[in-house]
């Protein structure tokens, strides 16, 4: 039998954000991170999971940026928030935005938390670490509690800064 992997569902419509996330979180090997490029698709995800009923696809939690063509990470919340199985999903948003008007109308549609995208790698893997940290102490991803940082530098293709 598969050990459980924890599935992130991670919004980003920039293909470099997204390959600087995604490559945070490689060395997480009890973490899959499933990529949509905007809302939109998010929700066509979620609906396909109810769908087909694979409780491997299901998500543990949602990072989605903010500013995206189609629906934006504010409408996808909204629409979380909204819908009779996802309201419980957890939420956090990435953005390049520092307004406060944003990050008040995320938390006021549900999101978990807010953070400013990082502009380097290792900013990234700081972040990445931090959701992981946060998440853990929530139990959101119970499946990692007993993966320590020894296995993760193990698997780390490059040092991360703290």
């Amino acid at each position: 039998m598969q050990p459980h992997k924890a599935v992130i569902l991670y919004v980003e419509d920039s293909d470099d954000h997204a390959f600087l996330f995604e490559r945070a979180a490689r060395p997480y090997k009890k973490i899959s991170i499933r990529r949509v490029c905007d809302g939109e698709e998010a929700k066509a995800y979620l609906c396909s999971i109810l769908e087909s009923g694979n409780p491997a696809d299901r998500p543990t939690a949602v990072v989605t940026d903010f500013h995206m063509p189609r629906c934006n990470g504010l409408e996808l919340l909204r629409w979380l928030h909204e819908h009779p199985v996802w309201h419980t999903l957890p939420a956090v948003v990435l953005s390049s935005s520092m307004s406060c008007e944003d990050t008040d109308r995320c938390y006021g549609a549900g999101a978990r938390a807010y953070f400013v995208k990082p502009c380097t790698s290792n900013g990234f893997a700081h972040l990445f670490e931090c959701l992981i940290k946060y998440w853990t102490k929530q139990d959101i991803l119970d499946c990692i509690q007993n993966e320590s940082a020894a296995e993760h530098a193990l698997h780390s293709s490059e040092p991360t800064k703290i």
